[in-house]
């Protein structure tokens, strides 16, 4: 699987670019709707997850795009109101049932800063395999719980590193594996790690989208953040999953 490519419609099925690469920035479509294109190349690729969580109740509006902007009165309560950098993480790690997937598209970029960082999990592997391989090792041999409060679908115990068919994937979101006790010495040594030799390597790949535009990535094959911003920022996102638990059906429908 490769890492990066861009896609316009064409020739080409957007699911067939999809299933090799890591990461696929999503040139603007002009013949159609944004909000129906997005949703539409998503059903390509599996179940669409569109729903809105509340970061602080859990509450979950369903049919509803998960808006990432800059609201000044919410900006403590999580990243996707902040407009200060996010560090590298998977969206969907934390939840019981996997969610490959993560897309999202921009409504307005902002005036200074804002873009999306990616790096592709192999390369943080060969970075940790020279600089701590006993920390490579034991990401890979102990379990960390992951969650989220008041989500009875957001609890997971996985490792941060493992190997399957198609390579390497990781799981690392730093503030759910925070009421992870046992493991926290793991945990913090894993983000110090990320924040002095991948976060400020000068190594991630950049990508501000313009209005109109989207990226899709293999949640679990890449890290991604952000980096801060000034203005107004508006990205609508979703997740995609292969099969989706009937109790997360009827949850996200509203059955």
């Amino acid at each position: 699987m490769k890492f990066f490519t861009q896609f316009t419609q064409g020739r080409d099925t957007f699911s067939g670019v999809f299933k090799q690469h890591k990461v696929v920035h999503v040139l603007e479509n002009k013949l159609t709707d944004v909000d129906s294109y997005f949703r539409s190349l998503s059903k390509e690729c599996g179940i669409p997850l569109i729903y809105e969580e509340d970061p602080v109740t859990g509450y979950i509006g369903v049919n509803k795009w998960t808006e990432i902007k800059y609201e000044p009165e919410k900006s403590k309560d999580a990243y996707k109101s902040s407009n200060k950098s996010q560090p590298l993480h998977t969206d969907y790690g934390y939840f019981s049932f996997e969610i490959y997937a993560a897309f999202f598209y921009c409504v307005t970029q902002a005036e200074f800063g804002g873009a999306t960082t990616f790096v592709d999990i192999d390369t943080v592997v060969n970075v940790l395999e020279n600089v701590n391989p006993q920390l490579l090792y034991h990401i890979q041999n102990q379990k960390i719980h992951f969650g989220r409060k008041d989500n009875p679908l957001a609890h997971n115990d996985d490792f941060i590193l493992q190997k399957d068919q198609l390579g390497w994937k990781i799981n690392w979101n730093y503030y759910r594996a925070l009421n992870d006790i046992k493991n926290k010495t793991l945990i913090e040594d894993f983000k110090d790690f990320l924040d002095n030799y991948i976060e400020k390597s000068g190594e991630l790949k950049e990508l501000k989208l313009k209005p109109g535009e989207g990226v899709f990535f293999q949640d679990r094959r890449v890290l991604h953040g952000r980096n801060s911003f000034v203005g107004n920022r508006q990205l609508n996102k979703g997740g995609i999953a292969v099969a989706v638990p009937e109790e997360v059906v009827q949850l996200i429908t509203g059955a």
